[in-house]
């Protein structure tokens, strides 16, 4: 502490008890050391000149110190690092002229010479004529706070680390998706074209080759539907492909796309049935993302749809909006599940009623797109009676 800061602020008393006697500022010393004594924390009081005139065992204790080394014989600057005494000194003054220090962090100094964390609090005691003559301080040890940051600390590079990992591991991923799912589609179109070829010829293919050759489609149909599902899942993960939004009469676009599901319906003995309004009900969509919504729709009502019921699809046109509804007879879902339902690689307790493979994605995806173009998706489902998935569209 600066000398001539303490001399400024109560002078040069030659006998400092003496000084603090007179002043009438502490109570008799048996009584003071009862709550000296009985404190679970360190406690201490510093003249002016940072001498500590009172401590308590508990502190004397993680000093290592007797009272008769410490008190009137060493300072706070003699129980502190450098750095630690550093930092005191700068909050010193507004100790001395506001009257408290709260919450310091420092670090004391046994007699063996190591240190350990403390949490510092003081007050300030003045004369009747408001000169400051003591400091009364309060010593918190934190070593155990302090080592379980230490543990914090550790534990978040150790996190950060294995999310770098995952960052990349994820990266990887998302690059060998895109490139198995590529390069699975020219094999694909090839098998559907050679199919294709063969119905042309189907009178001179007996009935099981016909067969065969249906089931063939249908397995390409399958195979496609898990390739784009793996690239859209892939695209939403890096955030591409964002849709471009153009004006789609929806009861033209649906009558295309079921006409390439009745092959997969058929094959299950699963009628489809359409319903529209009107001609034209013309909504603001991308036409790649309503693709694939309503691909994962058809896909799934036809999946989970038993032999001999029917898959509906009905379009309804309001003023505002237009309304898609996709309707199976399957067993539906049940409640507890519900909240699942649109969860990525969610696979619910109901599965396909022919044992068509599932990866849980196609939701997903269906949520995902309609969100992006504006769209609303929900599902009613009374278990053991079926579903109904609602997608409600802008007009244009």
């Amino acid at each position: 502490m600066e000398k001539e800061f303490v001399n400024k602020i109560i002078g040069q008393p030659s006998d400092f008890d003496a000084f603090i006697k007179r002043e009438g500022l502490l109570i008799p010393y048996d009584k003071l050391s009862i709550v000296y004594g009985n404190t679970p924390v360190g406690y201490h009081s510093t003249d002016p000149s940072g001498k500590i005139i009172l401590i308590n065992d508990v502190e004397l204790k993680w000093l290592g110190y007797t009272r008769e080394e410490v008190v009137k014989k060493m300072t706070w600057q003699d129980l502190c690092t450098t750095q630690s005494y550093d930092r005191f000194q700068e909050h010193y003054k507004a100790l001395v002229e506001e009257g408290h220090l709260l919450d310091l962090f420092m670090e004391c100094v046994t007699k063996t010479g190591q240190s350990y964390p403390v949490v510092v609090n003081a007050i300030s005691l003045y004369d009747k004529t408001g000169n400051f003559v003591m400091a009364r301080t309060t010593v918190v040890q934190i070593i155990e706070q302090k080592r379980l940051e230490g543990e914090l600390r550790k534990k978040n590079q150790e996190l950060e680390s294995l999310n770098k990992q995952l960052y990349e591991l994820n990266q990887e991923k998302n690059r060998f998706l895109g490139i198995a799912s590529h390069d699975l589609q020219t094999p694909l179109t090839n098998i559907r074209l050679l199919t294709d070829k063969l119905k042309l010829t189907q009178q001179n293919l007996t009935e099981r080759q016909r067969y065969w050759v249906e089931d063939i489609q249908v397995s390409i149909e399958h195979m496609s539907h898990m390739i784009y599902s793996l690239l859209s899942v892939n695209r939403i993960e890096q955030g591409v492909n964002m849709p471009l939004l153009e004006a789609v009469n929806l009861t033209n676009f649906l009558a295309h796309i079921l006409g390439r599901f009745q092959v997969i319906a058929n094959r299950k003995h699963i009628g489809l049935r359409f319903e529209c309004d009107s001609d034209e009900a013309w909504v603001k969509a991308d036409p790649q993302y309503l693709t694939e919504i309503v691909e994962n729709l058809l896909s799934n009502a036809i999946k989970f749809s038993p032999a001999g019921h029917d898959v509906r699809v009905k379009v309804t046109h309001a003023e505002s909006h237009v309304q898609l509804l996709v309707s199976d007879e399957g067993k539906g879902i049940k409640p507890d599940e519900m909240p699942l339902l649109f969860g990525k690689f969610q696979k619910l307790s109901t599965r396909p009623t022919a044992g068509e493979s599932s990866t849980g994605l196609g939701l997903s995806i269906v949520k995902d797109h309609a969100e992006k173009i504006g769209a609303t998706v929900s599902c009613q489902s009374e278990y053991g009676k079926g579903a109904t998935f609602s997608v409600i569209f802008r007009c244009i």
